[in-house]
């Protein structure tokens, strides 16, 4: 099994709700914000290549995946 890779991290109050947010641009890069107030995203760990997920050089989809996950419990450090 591959292990996990951690770009970016942030403490945040989990007794307030929380939004996610995925970002694409032209160029395809990913950035990934949260929001405890709804109002104002904040990015966590810059901009990521999308271009292994599914390009002319990799032949199509790839499997590959790129997402925002949050938890309150797991063993992973930064």
């Amino acid at each position: 099994m591959v292990p996990s890779t951690i770009i970016g991290s942030t403490k945040i109050d989990i007794k307030k709700p929380v939004r996610l947010k995925v970002s694409a641009s032209q160029q395809d890069e990913y950035t990934f914000s949260y929001s405890t107030d709804g109002a104002n995203f904040q990015t966590v760990g810059g901009a990521v290549s999308g271009d292994i997920l599914s390009t002319n050089v990799a032949g199509g989809f790839t499997g590959a995946l790129i997402g925002l996950y949050a938890t309150s419990g797991n063993d992973i450090q930064p």
